[in-house]
C-alpha cells in the first residue's frame, strides 16, 4: 500500500523523478579507487539534511527536506522504486534533518527503517521535538512519537542504531542546551529507557554503532575542544562508559560518524576537526572504551556539516565521504578495515553546490548509497558508488596515542612533502604543511632537514606584516616564533604617515589613525602611524542603512545572504537584495571595542581575519 500524501504537498513540493539522471558521474580514476555512478534527483524539493538506510535486500532509503520531510526508497542501482513519504508528525509542522537506520522486527518481522527528525509543531519558531516513526519501502508509516520535548536542529544533530538482540533502538541526541542525550526506543518509535546524559558538558554531533558480539552501542561526539566515545549497554543504558580524549583549546571538533567492524571487534570513528589545519581524523575503540589507534585521513575532504562514514560489509573497507572545501563539490575516500586511507580522495558527484552528504553501505555488496542535498539545496540526490578494493584494503593501521605515526599508505592520507623549508627550526612536514613539535598533529612529521645557511632576511615592513611582535619574526605575510635562543629582531620603524586619501572621509572618532586605507583606534596592535590631519570641515554624508546591520549571528547554512532581519538561501526571493555574509560585521559578543582591521571578526574572544578556518566553519565562506 501506498501513503496518502496531502494534495498540497505533492502538487507543491515534491517531484518524483523516476528516471530523471543528471549527466553527472564520479571522476574515472585507476581501477582501484572507488567509483560512482549517475547522480540520480530522487525528489526536487528543498532539502537541507539528508539520510540514507540499506536494507538487506540491497535497498535503500533516502529522506531529506526542510519544512516537509519526505523519503523514497532507490534500487540498488540508485533507481527510485517507491515513495515519496510524507514523514511529518502533524500537517504544517516544520520538520528538519532526518536520520534513518533499518530494523529486522519492525512491521511484525516483516521489517522496516525507524526514522527521528526534529519538528516544531504549529509555529516554525517553536522549540524543536525530537519525534520518530517507523516507514516500509512497501509504504506503511507508523504513528508518529515523541522520544524528546525539545532537541537541536543542525547537520549532526541526530543519531540512531539498531539492536537485533534486545530488538530496539539507542537514539542519541544534541539538546538545545548543547549537550548529548540518548533513549531507546523501541520498534514503534516509543521511549524504552530513561533519558540519559552522555556528555560531560558540551556535547554536539552524536552518531550510534552497535556491537552485535556484545550487545552494546558504540556512541561518539564532539565537545568542539574535545572529542569523546562512550559504549552503552543496549540492556542497561545508565551503566555506560565515556573516554573523553583528544582535549586541546586550540582545537574545534564538529561532525562525527562510528562504525563497528566485527572482523576486528573494534569501533571505528571519524570526525572534522579545525586544529593547525582543517583535518579528518580517524580513531579506534575496544570496548572499555580504550583509544587504541589514531591518525588524520584527509586535510580535504569533509566540513563542519558534511561528514560521513560507513563500512561495506562484503568487502570489509570504509567509505568516508564529505565536500570538496574548495569547490563544494561530493568527495569520497576509501579506508582499509583498520580506518587508514589507501588511494585518495575521489569525486564522486561534481555537482555543486554540494550539502550534507550521508553514506550506507550495501548489505549484498562492494557498494554504498551516497546522498546529499544539492544542487543548492533544490534536491534531495543521491549516487551509488562502488568500490574494487581487495577484501579489506591494504593492509596498515594507524599508531597508538603518542606513538610514532608509521610511513603513509601508498597514494593517500599520511605525511606528505612541504614547500621549502621550514619557517622556524624544528618544526616538522605533516601532510603538506610546516607545524610546530608541540602541534596535536606532531609525531607523525619529518623534521626539517637543516637548511643551507643563508643571510638573514630583512627587517619586515608594515607592508609584509601588521605591526611588531616581540619574539616573533615575519615569515610570508605571518608572524611565528623566533628560535629558541635567538635574538628578537629589531622592531620595524614606523611607516610614513599615510596620505589622507588612503582612507575614506574622515576619522569616525577623533584621534582614530588611518592603517592600509582604514580607520583604526590609537591603542589598536596595529596602530603606529601618525593621526590623520584634520580635514577641512564637510557636510557628513547621509546615513547608510546596512542591509545587514540587523542579521544576528551565523548563518544557519553556509552560503545564505542577509536580507533585512533574515538569512534567506541563495534562490530565496528576497535574495535579490541581500548581502553575503562576508559584509555582516559579526561579533559574537566576546569581544570588546572595535575589530584591529577592517573586515575582522570576533569568535571566542578572539579578533581574527574573515578567511581564518573558524571563521569559515562557523559564518561560512
Amino acid at each position: 500500500m501506498s501513503v496518502q500524501v496531502p494534495r498540497g504537498t505533492r502538487r507543491c513540493a515534491v517531484a518524483l523523478l523516476a528516471l530523471g539522471t543528471l549527466l553527472t558521474t564520479g571522476s574515472r580514476a585507476h581501477a582501484q579507487q572507488v567509483q560512482a555512478g549517475a547522480t540520480t534527483q530522487v525528489l526536487s524539493m528543498f532539502v537541507r539534511g539528508v539520510d540514507t538506510a540499506s536494507d538487506p535486500s540491497g535497498n535503500y532509503l533516502v529522506v531529506g527536506g526542510q519544512g516537509n520531510v519526505m523519503a523514497a526508497c532507490v534500487n540498488a542501482q540508485g533507481v527510485p522504486i517507491s515513495g515519496p513519504f510524507l514523514i511529518n508528525a502533524t500537517p504544517g509542522g516544520t520538520a528538519s534533518f532526518p536520520r534513518a537506520a533499518w530494523g529486522q522486527h519492525l512491521f511484525a518481522g516483516a521489517g522496516g527503517f525507524m526514522l527521528v527528525w526534529a519538528e516544531a509543531v504549529g509555529n516554525p519558531d517553536a522549540m524543536r521535538q525530537l519525534f520518530s516513526r517507523p516507514i516500509s519501502c512497501s509504504g506503511a508509516v507508523g504513528g508518529p512519537q515523541v522520544v524528546s520535548p525539545s532537541t537541536w536542529w543542525e547537520p549532526g544533530d541526530l543519531a540512531l542504531a539498531y539492536s537485533p538482540t534486545t530488538q530496539g533502538f539507542l537514539v542519541a541526541w544534541q539538546t538545545p542546551e548543547h549537550t548529548i542525550k540518548a533513549r531507546l526506543i523501541d520498534v514503534n518509535g516509543a521511549g524504552a529507557s530513561p533519558v540519559i546524559a552522555l556528555s560531560p558538558g558540551l556535547g554536539r554531533d552524536p552518531s550510534v554503532a552497535w556491537n552485535p558480539v556484545l550487545n552494546e552501542f558504540g556512541v561518539a561526539f564532539s565537545g568542539e575542544t574535545y572529542s569523546a566515545f562512550a559504549v552503552v549497554p543496549a540492556s542497561n543504558p545508565t551503566a555506560f562508559r565515556r573516554n573523553t580524549f583528544n582535549v586541546s583549546n586550540g582545537i574545534l571538533t564538529t561532525m562525527t560518524d562510528v562504525a563497528f567492524n566485527p572482523q576486528t571487534g573494534i569501533f571505528v570513528m571519524g570526525w572534522y576537526e579545525l586544529s593547525s589545519g582543517a583535518f579528518a581524523k580517524i580513531a579506534e575503540f575496544d570496548s572499555g572504551p580504550t583509544l587504541l589507534t589514531t591518525g588524520v585521513a584527509s586535510s580535504r575532504l569533509g566540513s563542519y556539516d558534511a561528514f560521513s562514514m560507513a563500512l561495506g560489509t562484503p568487502g570489509q573497507t570504509f567509505l568516508l565521504v564529505g565536500v570538496d572545501r574548495a569547490s563544494d563539490t561530493i568527495l569520497g575516500l576509501e579506508l582499509n578495515t583498520r580506518g587508514v586511507p589507501f588511494n585518495g580522495e575521489n569525486t564522486l558527484s561534481a555537482i555543486r553546490p554540494s550539502r550534507h552528504p550521508r553514506v550506507a553501505a550495501s548489505k549484498v555488496s562492494k557498494s554504498f548509497n551516497v546522498t546529499f542535498s544539492g544542487p543548492n539545496f533544490g534536491a534531495l540526490s543521491s549516487l551509488i558508488a562502488t568500490s574494487f578494493a581487495p577484501h579489506g584494503g591494504p593492509a596498515g593501521v594507524f599508531p597508538a596515542p603518542n606513538a610514532p605515526a608509521p610511513p603513509p599508505p601508498a597514494g593517500g592520507g599520511g605525511t606528505t612533502a612541504c614547500p621549502g623549508s621550514a619557517p622556524v627550526p624544528g618544526w616538522l612536514c605533516i601532510n603538506g604543511g610546516w607545524i610546530p613539535p608541540d602541534s596535536p598533529l606532531a609525531g607523525g612529521g619529518a623534521p626539517a632537514p637543516a637548511p643551507a645557511p643563508a643571510p638573514a632576511p630583512p627587517p619586515p615592513t608594515t607592508g609584509t606584516c601588521p605591526g611588531f611582535v616581540p619574539g616573533m619574526h615575519c615569515v610570508n605575510g605571518n608572524w611565528v616564533p623566533d628560535a629558541p635562543g635567538a635574538p628578537a629582531p629589531a622592531p620595524a620603524p614606523p611607516p610614513p604617515p599615510p596620505a589622507t586619501s588612503g582612507c575614506p572621509g574622515t576619522a569616525p572618532v577623533a584621534g582614530w589613525l588611518c592603517i592600509s586605507g582604514n580607520w583604526i583606534p590609537p591603542d589598536s596592535p596595529l596602530a603606529g602611524a601618525a593621526p590623520a590631519p584634520a580635514p577641512a570641515p564637510a557636510p557628513a554624508p547621509p546615513p547608510v542603512t546596512s542591509p545587514t546591520a540587523a542579521c544576528v549571528g551565523a548563518p544557519p547554512v553556509a552560503g545564505w545572504l542577509c536580507a533585512g532581519t533574515s538569512w534567506v538561501p541563495p534562490d530565496h526571493p528576497l535574495a535579490a537584495g541581500a548581502v553575503p555574509a562576508s559584509q555582516v560585521a559579526y561579533n559574537d559578543g566576546t569581544c570588546s571595542g572595535t575589530a584591529p582591521v577592517a573586515g575582522w571578526v570576533c569568535i571566542r574572544g578572539g579578533w581574527m581575519p574573515r578567511d581564518n578556518p573558524l571563521a569559515i566553519s562557523l559564518l561560512g565562506r
